[in-house]
């Protein structure tokens, strides 16, 4: 069977996330335990999209194609929800150095503002993605209209809580550069950067956020559906934000290997000897 439009993106996708995946382990491991949240959830956004173009492409082999299997349709409600937490993941780490930057010594490790704002967006995200996933099983299982229709509500109260939960990360980026921004002169070169790429990535993760919420409400407009929809819709909107944002994180991350090294010699710490930098 000739693949069809959606297979050869699938395949295009495979190959630009295939060589990404071994890069985004090295920077995982490069920054240290402070950055474990973000670029755990960047990898398993990598390897959550990868899977979602191997399923789709056994879909391929169907006999209809247009219609997705039940995991090609569990893991394309996945794809969002690790892309938000990989960036509220690279946010606490921010928030961390910032802290680090700006707190005496007798404050530094009293402050559990990090914590509480991390366990509002994870509960946000992870509600959104379990009904999400629920709204896809009812849907490959509907039997009626009124069935599918509550499919559709529990698919759009999903995104919609994706929708919040980029708003929050907005609101998150917005308060730490508001809060911390009388410490530029003591902030390295590479949180700056971080900074910035992380906030690119936002951006893409928003126009993504957008389009979830957008066509999950409206259902019935097949234009905009990232199945039936059109080539150009899947190309920009479906894998293309969502790489895109995937990238800037990369880049960020990539400018910012030396952020253990960086912090520690700007606040006057011991250099840590090479390799030692994970258990910073």
């Amino acid at each position: 069977m000739p693949l069809s439009n959606q297979s050869i993106l699938s395949c295009v996708e495979l190959a630009l996330y295939a060589p990404v995946s071994p890069l985004a382990l090295f920077i995982a491991y490069r920054h240290g335990r402070h950055g474990f949240l973000g670029w755990f959830y960047l990898n398993i956004s990598i390897a959550v999209r990868i899977a979602a173009d191997i399923a789709q492409l056994i879909d391929n082999k169907r006999s209809a194609p247009a219609t997705p299997s039940l995991t090609a349709a569990i893991l394309s409600s996945i794809g969002l929800s690790p892309l938000l937490l990989a960036v509220s993941g690279i946010l606490h780490e921010l928030h961390h150095y910032l802290l680090q930057s700006s707190a005496t010594a007798a404050t530094k490790k009293k402050s559990r503002w990090p914590l509480f704002i991390q366990i509002q967006i994870h509960t946000l995200c992870s509600v959104g993605m379990v009904l999400l996933i629920l709204g896809s099983i009812h849907l490959a299982e509907a039997k009626s209209t009124s069935d599918a229709n509550a499919a559709y509500k529990l698919r759009s109260a999903g995104a919609v809580l994706w929708l919040v939960t980029w708003l929050a990360l907005i609101q998150y980026v917005a308060w730490l550069f508001f809060r911390y921004r009388g410490l530029q002169h003591k902030i390295p070169r590479s949180v700056a950067a971080l900074r910035n790429w992380t906030l690119v990535a936002l951006l893409f993760s928003g126009a993504k956020a957008i389009y979830a919420a957008v066509y999950t409400l409206d259902h019935a407009d097949t234009g905009i559906n990232p199945i039936t929809g059109s080539f150009a819709i899947k190309v920009v909107l479906v894998v293309g934000v969502q790489f895109f944002a995937v990238v800037a994180m990369m880049v960020g991350g990539w400018l910012s290997l030396s952020i253990v090294v960086d912090h520690q010699t700007q606040h006057g710490g011991p250099k840590p000897v090479r390799g030692s930098h994970v258990d910073a």
